[in-house]
């Protein structure tokens, strides 16, 4: 499984357990939230796959796409994803689209007679790193607790606009959360920073590489890609061991091994 793989799955799973503070940001309503998984299947289409999809409340889905980069047909692809959601999952649904910093302007509507579509694009360049950092050292320095929304906020430094090298702003970042009092919270915080970074291609330089290697997020990213790639052989082995035989090479407990059979079949 590449690196690309391995930062979504650790993303996704930090991601979920932040949304308490994400919505107060993008102003989405509800209480619930459950992860979704995010592949799409229809009989005349290619499996398709999104970033993230969120059941609200037993009434709707939310679905994320974070993007760094803005082509032409972008929406048409993001309806394509909405409208086999819909099809499949029978509910409304609200798509958010977070650009990176360098996108300030892209189109979100589509008119096409009978086929009207529209997505809530969330430009991240219209935030300021340096603020946000700002903001938050100084409720640190008065004592103030972080709220789950400053918390957001923070996480999402990296895709700001920056006078300073986005280097700089994960490594402020960084630093800033490690006051959190919560300590899972401040696992998930450190989790999605560099989860964006990664996944964005942010520059890191040595020094913070080594430092984050040697913390226990850099050692809970490792354990999640080895159990990732664990994964990805036991389904390269399923066409010609049993599950038995999978479980004992691939280091897995049998009820994983059978999971992933289930998965496996479902998706032939």
């Amino acid at each position: 499984m590449d690196k690309l793989k391995i930062e979504d799955t650790v993303f996704s799973q930090a991601f979920v357990k932040q949304l308490n503070g994400v919505k107060e940001i993008f102003g989405i309503k509800g209480t619930s939230f459950k992860p979704l998984r995010g592949d799409i299947k229809e009989i005349k289409l290619d499996r398709l796959s999104v970033d993230f999809i969120y059941e609200v409340d037993d009434e709707k889905l939310i679905h994320f796409e974070f993007q760094s980069t803005k082509k032409n047909d972008d929406i048409y692809r993001f309806q394509l994803y909405d409208a086999n959601l819909i099809s499949q999952y029978k509910k409304p649904i609200e798509t958010y689209v977070i650009y990176t910093n360098d996108i300030l302007k892209v189109n979100s509507e589509l008119d096409y007679g009978s086929i009207k579509y529209k997505f809530n694009p969330i430009y991240m360049g219209k935030f300021s790193a340096e603020k946000i950092l700002n903001d938050v050292k100084e409720k640190l320095t008065i004592g103030k607790e972080l709220t789950l929304t400053d918390i957001a906020w923070l996480e999402f430094t990296p895709l700001m606009d920056s006078k300073i090298s986005k280097d700089k702003v994960i490594e402020s970042a960084l630093e800033l959360s490690t006051d959190i009092k919560d300590k899972e919270i401040k696992i998930q915080c450190q989790t999605i920073l560099l989860s964006l970074a990664l996944k964005f291609n942010v520059e890191i330089s040595d020094e913070l590489g080594r430092k984050i290697r040697m913390s226990p997020l850099g050692q809970k990213i490792f354990n999640e890609g080895q159990l990732e790639k664990q994964k990805e052989i036991a389904k390269n082995l399923m066409d010609i061991l049993n599950d038995e035989m999978i479980a004992k090479k691939c280091d897995l407990s049998l009820d994983e091994v059978k999971h992933l059979r289930k998965e496996y079949e479902a998706n032939k």
